[in-house]
This record gives C-alpha cells, structure tokens and sequence, in this order.
C-alpha cells in the first residue's frame, strides 16, 4: 500500500558513541511488485496540418518491476479514438516506440489524448498523457519576422506544391 517516497527514519546505539547524534534519515522509492504502464508521443513540428497525414511519435514504457500483458494502446483526437495498438508482453523497464498517422479535418486547437493499459497495472493515475495541438491551414501560415530595428513585421507564407511564396501582410 505504501508506495512512492518514504522516509527511513533510523538511530543506532552504542555503549561510548561517538557524538549524541546517532540518528539518520534516509529516502527510498518503493515501488509496485507489479506492472506499471505509461506512456507520451511527440510531432516532428509543434503543430499539425489539416487533411495531411501528421506523423505521430508514441514511447509506451513499463516502470513497474513485473512485465505488462495485454498492453493496450489508444490514442484519442477530442475524445474520439483514432488509432490503437496492442503489445502481448512488455517487459520490466522496457520500452517501445509506436507511430501512428493523425489527418485532422478542421484547423484548430485539438486535444490529443494517448491512454495506455495493461492488465494487473499498479498505477492507473498515470495512464494517460495528453496535449493540446494547434491545427493549421496547409495553405497559408502567419508570422512575424523583425526588421534590423527589431520591429515587427506581419508576414504571411502560401504554400503551391513545392513551392512556397512569402508576403507582406497589407495594413
């Protein structure tokens, strides 16, 4: 029951100690005599692109000291699943890395959400890792650049193909 961090508390004894202070306290991390999956992704950029297959990078790990059965990964566009994976067995202190394909249709901010599950895992608080992506137009991207008197100048960048094509945004 007592995981996480606890506090050894200690005094040793003798007949002619040394000095009057023979007390010590130390940390240690208890941790589960079983599975303990968890897991979190990255994007190649910071944002996505609408009706364009994004590349998303997942990492499933077991922290626990037992390996993981039946892990199942799913990975969640606001709330609607759009992609799962399942590993038979994951190992103590083992780790795997996934990819999967996200196409969002709407340019706007998305909550991606990865949950990973295992049977018989330890911590169920730690199951689910979670980021807000920002979905932009593959058409047009604006931005600021500064000058060389530090002002800021509003930009906007139009993509045809290959080709891309930078513009001063008109006052």
């Amino acid at each position: 029951e007592n995981l996480g961090e606890l506090e050894l508390i200690g005094e040793l004894r003798a007949e002619d100690p040394i000095n009057e202070d023979n007390s010590f306290t130390s940390h240690i991390q208890v941790i589960p005599n079983e599975a303990d999956v968890l897991g979190d992704f990255t994007f190649k950029e910071s944002y996505g692109i609408i009706n364009t297959a994004n590349i998303i990078y997942i990492n499933v790990r077991n922290q626990g000291n037992n390996p993981a059965r039946n892990v199942n990964v799913k990975l969640y566009d606001d709330g609607v699943e759009i992609n799962d994976f399942s590993i038979s067995r994951l190992g103590h202190g083992e780790s795997v890395s996934l990819l999967s394909e996200w196409t969002p249709t709407t340019a706007r901010e998305h909550e991606l959400e990865l949950v990973v599950t295992a049977d018989e895992d330890a911590d169920l608080t730690n199951n689910a890792y979670s980021e807000i992506i920002n979905v932009l137009d593959k058409k047009t991207f604006n931005f600021n650049i500064m000058n060389l008197l530090r002002e800021s100048i509003p930009r906007y960048l139009t993509l045809d193909g290959d080709r891309y094509f930078v513009h001063v945004i008109p006052f």
